[in-house]
């Protein structure tokens, strides 16, 4: 019996966690349609946070990893090439 159960807690941990990055990559797509301003190949890894969408502008070539959060304020530039690291906090 235990054996069942292992195999069914992996089971069920697994489906989880691609329900998880589901869901966020659909937060991460309505995102981009929220940007005051979204170039080409802009990528969001994972979990990430922006407090207000339409004050933030972003350049072509931008990765922001997992974890980040933009809380603008006021607005935000991020240029292009930029590389935004995992649990950065702007």
């Amino acid at each position: 019996m235990n054996f069942l159960k292992k195999i069914a807690v992996k089971v069920v941990l697994s489906l989880y966690l691609k329900f998880e990055k589901s869901i966020w990559r659909i937060v991460a797509e309505s995102y981009k349609t929220r940007l005051g301003k979204c170039g080409k190949n802009v990528k969001f890894n994972g979990k990430i946070f922006i407090s207000r969408p339409e004050l933030l502008e972003i350049e072509d070539n931008v990765h922001i990893g997992h974890n980040a959060s933009i809380l603008s304020g006021g607005k935000v530039y991020i240029g292009a090439n930029t590389h935004i690291g995992p649990n950065l906090v702007i």
